[in-house]
């Protein structure tokens, strides 16, 4: 289509089209010449196009820095406009300096400013005095703990409920087990005991609970004072048992109580297992009760449909009635204080981080202190919940948290008030006002916008204002595949519907690409265009890479089943680092390479500091990593975010993995942001697979993504997915590197269906069978030779093992006596 509309414009030449063709060719040397670059064909349309209201989107090293400074020297040096008649901004202090010195290279001398500066410029004029801004939210919000909150027993004991709600997710009963495990495997499933213990009591206790609901609960006791033991060992369990040992899921000690949490239905029944796996479930809690009745011991039941249906709470009480289990008082500022001294719990950090995140953009669209009862209104709705969640659930918790959120807001705001300053929104929202009112008068011919895509809603009316009071015309850059930054407040909205926004748009688009290979790039953008929303581009590079995309799985605590699979993967991500190198060193040919390695947040880093190999320095305000095999390579290390805008010989980008500090995060995408923003992403993970293409797109050569080999990110698999043979490949620690190698068919856990089946080690040195969602799935098999054979039962799923009966060979289930499936064999 966009071939046929090209050709059509050739033959059909509007009065704009001449006139862009026209200078382009009259200023030829000018474009042949930009700082000693030539400018491409899309590059010179977007500079000669003079419509009113221009949006060029430039993909990942295209050269848009390079397109800016093209613009500022035509309108100055061809068109007669004065430097100090463009209002030049980026959005950072650097970003602005880096384009100063790289238009000053051109002879210009223009002032490239900041969002920041250009509001505190306009605040200052008009007010006769500097405001004064605060920097940071979240040093408001330490102190609103602080001071409101953990000062307070009553609502101490909130803030601890409200921490232990947020983090969970309560699926719908329609989830499968194993996407309720994969949801769960997003989340910390620590305690709040074992975090104000400590991680030493924790490694020693080892208390890891299964699910969410029973995180709530064992959250609970320990609120109400109640000493619990998770998983204790049950003292009567049958000697002819043919199940595992039995431990309940709460043992009360000091009332003799045990406590099972049962996974059903109001209807009793297990829809998130298959058939019969629902009836074995549904067996096995029949085997409970008829044991402790049995035994004479106490059980107290709760079950996952009090969850859905909001009775959880009353089903506690009434079994601490029935059973005579009593509260005790606690100190709730005790219990805090432990959690922060030991400050290594992430709960509290990203607690923390959504709500500044979620106040930003709140302030960003200039909302006052009633709008929180409209969005309020629209959580009880539940709308904004993704599929999978249970509606009831999340919708208490969204609404808790709205609370906590207004109640922060008011004493920030009133902090600001009594303390005589603004915050950044303030201060944007208050500069446009003042434009709007006629009270500053800018008197700007242009207005250019570098990293449009970064664009917050504030910053938008600050534009708005500044065009429609000097009439100025408007040149934004941008790329809304790499919009990261919605935690500062900004809105991919603003770049994706630019036309709504902002009027009649000419769109140019920077197809050429300098940095990366063809085949990289066609491979990104499959991964990025999975998101429907994202404006649709077709880039182009003369670079060619083989396989620029190198997988280096790491097996990590997994042992394959099949003979020959740990052949295919890393020992640990340490290994995997080395191959990356090595495969690095091995293809450069003498010449020294930059090597940047990349981690979703700065603690990545700490992955790394088992390998002996290397040493992690502070060096002129970068981390660098010093590699004894590899001396020759310059190794930096930043964040995704960080390593927005620059670019490497080749990339390594850690912590693939499927979990809560994995990549994606879940926490930036929490979907109870969506009740602020206009027309929110519907897709999930749609910020952090932007984020994931920012990763892939930083080399100039490779990028090396180091995975585990189970669990390992969804972006990982999607780019398995998405790949052609020439665009993947995978590195075995043999150095075979082979653009055709595939990854082993890994064998699925017949219960939960979602994990791998690995080997692993009992106490007394005996291996077996387990699933990689241990302890989440609880599966396990001891027939090591049936796993191997991988012949499945048809009724269950589990393994066939040959036995024999007085009939002769056969196979049977080797989950009998739960299955009793059989097949004949052929003498």
């Amino acid at each position: 289509m966009g071939l046929f509309s090209s050709f059509i414009k050739s033959l059909f030449p509007t009065p704009e089209n001449k006139y862009i063709e026209q200078e382009k060719t009259l200023h030829k040397a000018l474009f042949d010449n930009i700082d000693g670059r030539s400018l491409d064909d899309n590059q010179r349309t977007a500079v000669v196009d003079d419509s009113p209201r221009q949006l060029v989107v430039a993909g990942a090293g295209s050269g848009k820095t390079l397109t800016i400074s093209a613009k500022v020297k035509y309108l100055v040096d061809v068109k007669g406009v004065a430097p100090e008649d463009i209002l030049l901004i980026s959005f950072t202090k650097k970003a602005a300096d880096e384009m100063h010195e790289r238009i000053k290279r051109l002879g210009i001398d223009i002032d490239s400013s900041t969002f920041h500066k250009y509001g505190l410029g306009i605040l200052t004029e008009v007010d006769k005095k500097q405001p004064d801004v605060v920097d940071n939210i979240s040093d408001y919000l330490d102190k609103y703990l602080n001071e409101i909150i953990f000062s307070d027993e009553r609502k101490a004991k909130e803030f601890l409920s409200l921490i232990g709600l947020m983090m969970l997710p309560i699926s719908s009963e329609e989830t499968t087990v194993g996407d309720k495990i994969q949801m769960e495997n997003l989340q910390n499933f620590t305690t709040l005991r074992d975090m104000a213990r400590g991680s030493e009591k924790r490694t020693l206790r080892n208390e890891r609970v299964k699910s969410g609901e029973e995180v709530y609960l064992a959250n609970r006791f320990y609120l109400d004072g109640i000493d619990y033991e998770y998983e204790a060992a049950y003292p009567y369990d049958e000697i002819d048992n043919y199940r595992k040992k039995y431990r309940p899921d709460f043992y009360l000690k000091e009332f003799d109580v045990y406590w099972e949490h049962f996974g059903v239905n109001k209807n009793n029944r297990a829809p998130q297992y298959d058939k019969f796996h629902e009836q074995q479930y549904i067996e096995g809690m029949k085997w409970k009760r008829e044991l402790h009745t049995k035994n004479h011991t106490k059980l107290a039941e709760t079950f996952s449909w009090q969850f859905r249906g909001d009775e959880i709470d009353n089903a506690i009480k009434a079994n601490y009635a029935k059973y005579g289990v009593k509260t005790k008082p606690v100190s709730y500022q005790d219990i805090i204080a432990q959690i922060e001294d030991n400050n290594k719990y992430s709960q509290f950090s990203n607690f923390k981080s959504l709500v500044v995140t979620f106040v930003s953009l709140y302030r960003s669209y200039g909302y006052n202190i009633d709008h929180f009862s409209l969005i309020q209104n629209e959580a009880k709705r539940g709308n904004f919940i993704p599929k999978n969640y249970d509606v009831n659930w999340k919708k208490k918790c969204s609404l808790l948290f709205l609370e906590f959120v207004k109640g922060f807001y008011e004493y920030y705001i009133n902090e600001l008030t009594s303390e005589g300053m603004i915050d950044f929104n303030d201060m944007i929202i208050k500069a446009s006002d003042y434009i709007s009112q006629g009270l500053y008068k800018p008197a700007y011919k242009y207005v250019i916008i570098d990293e449009f895509q970064d664009i917050s809603y504030s910053r938008y009316m600050l534009v708005k204002n500044t065009l429609d009071a000097s009439g100025a015309k408007l040149f934004c850059v941008g790329d809304d595949w790499q919009s990261i930054y919605r935690f500062s407040g900004s809105d991919i909205d603003l770049f994706i519907n630019f036309k709504r926004y902002f009027g009649s748009v000419s769109r140019t688009d920077i197809t050429k690409t300098y940095r990366n290979s063809q085949e990289l790039i066609d491979i990104s953008a499959r991964f990025i265009l999975q998101n429907k929303y994202q404006l649709h581009k077709s880039l182009r590079s003369d670079k060619h890479q083989e396989c620029p995309i190198r997988i280096v799985y790491y097996a990590g605590s997994f042992e394959p089943i099949i003979d020959g699979n740990d052949d295919f993967a890393a020992k640990n991500v340490g290994q995997a680092l080395d191959l990356a190198l090595e495969d690095i060193n091995k293809n450069a040919d003498g010449t020294k390479m930059d090597v940047l390695v990349l981690g979703r947040i700065n603690n990545d880093i700490n992955m790394l500091s088992d390998n002996p190999n290397i040493s992690i320095n502070q060096i002129g305000g970068e981390m660098r990593i010093l590699h004894k095999l590899y001396p020759d390579l310059k190794i930096t290390f930043r964040t995704v975010h960080s390593s927005k805008g620059l670019e490497a010989d080749q990339v390594i980008v850690l912590n693939l993995l499927n979990g809560e500090l994995g990549f994606p995060s879940q926490i930036i995408d929490d979907p109870i942001l969506s009740l602020i923003q206009t027309n929110q992403e519907s897709y999930l993970y749609a910020e952090e697979r932007r984020l994931f293409y920012v990763a892939l797109t930083r080399t100039k050569n490779c990028t090396y993504l180091l995975s585990p080999e189970i669990n390992e990110s969804i972006f990982v698999k999607a780019i398995e997915e998405l790949k052609h043979s020439y665009e993947v490949k995978v590195i075995v620690p043999d150095n075979n590197v082979n653009a055709f190698i595939k990854k082993p068919v890994l064998q699925h856990c017949p219960i939960c269906k979602a994990g791998i089946l690995s080997i692993r080690q009992a106490n007394n040195g005996r291996k077996f069978v387990s699933c990689s969602n241990y302890p989440k799935c609880s599966y396990a098999n001891w027939d090591l030779a049936a796993a191997r054979n991988n012949i499945r039962c048809p009724e269950c799923g589990d393994f066939l093992v040959q036995r024999r009966g007085k009939y002769g060979i056969f196979l049977g289930c080797s989950g009998y006596p739960a299955c009793k499936y059989t097949k004949n064999l052929d003498k």
